[in-house]
């Protein structure tokens, strides 16, 4: 991370939320852009340097993140960022692929062309971000095309497991499907996606969104155990 990438203390402290909550968000957002990597420790003095805050509220956040799944405790080593297992991949995609299939389904019940709308911005966007190479922009569209679909559901504790679960497989994501042939794959299905939100078919919406989910969890399956994908 360049200088220049690095928030400054005065923009986390005279931001309206606290200390804790800045910390959180921000430390959280460089996981998972992939600014630390998998098994790496994070180090309370350096964190806080990074941020110009003190240690308290990064011991906090990295509390806060290891209940998000996202960092864990080691023994003798500390906070250290998730690395994902085969089977760690398995569950999380199983989850994701019924709990956001409901999702997807609930919401293009209720979609409006205003949110219509959004979400076409976010595959605009992803096909120019795949364009020009730009794969870390394209993964983080990725995401807020799925969570603003899934937020007019209207059901909050399904979104809100629905988001920790996607935070979780990120790391996953950042690690392993950075690369044009996955971005294209991924961007004609967000296509196919976004054609049933307009149509208001909800069974269909629901259905890419199981088969999208699937198949990114194979091929992440696959990475991992280090097999050619079949995909």
């Amino acid at each position: 991370m360049t200088a220049a990438e690095r928030p400054t203390s005065t923009e986390i402290r005279t931001n309206f939320k606290t200390i804790r909550q800045l910390v959180t968000d921000e430390l959280r957002k460089l996981l998972l852009t992939g600014s630390f990597k998998p098994g790496e420790k994070l180090d309370e003095n350096e964190l806080a340097n990074l941020l110009g805050v003190s240690r308290q509220p990064i011991r906090l956040a990295l509390r806060q993140l290891t209940s998000e799944g996202l960092v864990e405790a080691q023994p003798y080593k500390g906070a250290v960022v998730v690395r994902l297992t085969a089977e760690d991949i398995e569950d999380i995609y199983d989850l994701r692929v019924s709990l956001e299939g409901q999702a997807a389904q609930l919401a293009v019940t209720a979609i409006t062309p205003e949110h219509c709308a959004r979400l076409k911005r976010f595959v605009e966007e992803m096909a120019e971000a795949a364009q020009r190479g730009d794969y870390a922009s394209f993964h983080q569209l990725n995401n807020a095309f799925h969570l603003a679909l899934y937020e007019t559901c209207n059901r909050k504790r399904l979104f809100q497991i629905v988001r920790d679960l996607r935070a979780q497989s990120a790391l996953a994501m950042n690690t392993y499907l950075l690369f044009p042939s996955a971005a294209n794959r991924a961007l004609r299905e967000h296509e196919q996606i976004l054609a049933a939100c307009e149509r208001h078919d909800a069974d269909e919406a629901e259905r890419l969104t199981r088969e999208h989910l699937g198949r990114t969890a194979r091929v992440l399956l696959d990475l991992v155990r280090g097999e050619p994908s079949k995909e």
